[in-house]
């Protein structure tokens, strides 16, 4: 794909900016070593995600790998999904995310999780390619991550931690995918929670582009499109925002063709004074 941006800043000028970008869709190949499930290498996949967007990589630091490892526990041994968890539980440590990074020595006001129950590096794919999920995983204000795994009783969970300083500007914004990245998945499944398609809709869909913009910079949508080589515009979804307000998301409404480059454009008001 190749992007384009057409970004309004409030209470300011229009500002034109061509960005290019080329995305190559192509089949989703099986990992050969997705049973890997080593917090480091979980890791360094994240992080080689991030680097191939441009986002800056992160380090891990041991009291979020340990809440990230103690929550995966408590999900396999407990036969149970999501973030918040019941005192009295095996290996319970905390209700929410935040409280399980106090408990591992861990303070601060800015937190998210990530969790699957796809095994090791699958699972952080699978959690990348679900846009909610990529939002915290690829974001420029990240500044640790821990990740942990469990299959105690046979059942496989991945956990990621994440945590933010919306203070500082790294970077302007980045997307997912990047300009001129190849290698994208054609497909994605449609499955996450909260669902960013609309209701009734299931998939497998087109892989899901996304913008997220630094130091929570409000991003507000205009009109975006996706085009084939031919001209066609592509129908695409428009993903509500979750969480906060600093990002926005389309999805082609159909799974995209391999080997073929589409052109992008996201028209787009951002809030600043630049």
């Amino acid at each position: 794909m190749r992007w384009d941006f057409v970004r309004t800043v409030m209470l300011g000028s229009l500002a034109c900016f061509p960005i290019s970008l080329a995305l190559i869709a192509m089949p989703l190949a099986t990992p050969a070593n997705a049973d890997v499930v080593a917090s480091s290498d979980m890791l360094q996949l994240n992080n080689q995600m991030r680097f191939a967007i441009g986002s800056p990589t992160v380090p891990a630091d041991p009291r979020l790998t340990q809440a990230a490892i103690n929550h995966a526990n408590y999900s396999s041994a407990n036969g149970q999904g999501g973030h918040f968890e019941t005192a009295g539980l095996p290996y319970y440590t905390g209700y929410s995310a935040r409280d399980r990074l106090i408990t591992a020595g861990w303070t601060t006001s800015f937190v998210s999780e990530v969790a699957t129950g796809g095994a090791g590096l699958a699972g952080v794919r699978q959690l990348w390619d679900a846009p909610y999920h990529r939002l915290g995983m690829m974001h420029p204000n990240a500044t640790n991550i821990g990740w942990g795994h469990s299959d105690l009783n046979g059942r496989e969970t991945t956990v990621g931690d994440l945590v933010y300083n919306f203070g500082f500007r790294a970077v302007d914004f980045v997307r997912s995918p990047a300009n001129m990245q190849t290698n994208i998945p054609a497909s994605w499944s449609g499955h996450e929670s909260p669902n960013p398609l609309p209701s009734g809709v299931s998939g497998p869909v087109g892989y899901p582009i996304m913008v997220v913009y630094s130091a929570g910079q409000n991003v507000q949508m205009r009109a975006a499109e996706v085009v084939a080589p031919n001209g066609t515009r592509l129908p695409i979804y428009y993903a509500a925002q979750q969480f906060e307000y600093d990002y926005q998301v389309i999805i082609p409404q159909q799974p995209l063709a391999v080997n073929t480059t589409y052109h992008v454009r996201f028209d787009i008001t951002v809030a600043g004074t630049y």
